[in-house]
């Protein structure tokens, strides 16, 4: 049996988007399972980390959508949204100090 060819970046580009439109669908458990395929693929997928982030917070998993958040920070420092995001995450679960870093 030949090995299983390497997924490519186009392969978790894919699984984003199904993850999106689950999420906007309300189905969150199989949003966040596809949003783990594509980090799996590409855990430099920035889109991605932002995106299930923000499941997590809606979810209430603030500390998880944190870890998500700087993540997503640290692949693009020039974008705003993830240090917003993460600052009211970090209000949620009263870091009050991390949030304003992050404002």
């Amino acid at each position: 049996m030949a090995p299983a060819a390497p997924a490519s970046t186009g392969d978790a580009h894919g699984h984003a988007t199904r993850a999106q439109a689950l999420a906007k669908s309300g189905k969150t458990d199989e949003a966040l399972a596809e949003f783990d395929r594509a980090i799996a693929i590409d855990p430099h997928h920035a889109e991605a980390l932002y995106n299930r982030g923000l499941l997590y917070q809606r979810e209430r998993q603030h500390q998880l959508a944190v870890d998500d958040f700087t993540s997503a920070n640290g692949l693009t420092p020039q974008r705003a949204e993830p240090l917003l995001a993460r600052a009211i995450s970090y209000l949620a679960i009263d870091k009050i100090k991390e949030a304003a870093a992050d404002l």
